[in-house]
């Protein structure tokens, strides 16, 4: 496919990936903004929990059917094989897709560092 690739910013990127991810009923959906916190990794972390590995992989495969439906460039996947936690990196925002069990581990899912 050689058409052009959508080029929208973080900000609007991470409101469609929130959208997205809650459309697949991900538990505790959380946006953290990185803008004015002096990080380099991105503009947005989104961290969400799903129930279990299929509902992990379903909530991933989702975003990624979204992405292509909407022409956006394809994130670089890592952690599908496990699904305990899949992180889609869009560069200028993170998805973080993880279990319960891997959120609720110190410091996996809360990004207490980023809160202000």
């Amino acid at each position: 496919d050689l058409a052009k690739k959508q080029n929208i910013g973080s900000e609007e990127k991470a409101r469609i990936l929130l959208e997205t991810v809650d459309d697949r009923k991900a538990e505790n959906p959380v946006l953290i903004d990185l803008r004015d916190k002096q990080v380099m990794l991105a503009d947005f972390f989104l961290v969400c929990t799903g129930l279990a590995v299929p509902h992990i992989r379903a909530i991933a495969e989702h975003v990624l059917e979204k992405v292509d439906a909407l022409n956006l460039p394809k994130p670089t996947v890592s952690g599908e094989e496990v699904a305990e936690w899949v992180l889609l990196d869009f560069g200028d925002v993170v998805l973080h897709i993880m279990s319960e069990e891997a959120r609720e581990r110190p410091g996996a899912g809360d990004h207490s560092e980023f809160s202000p």
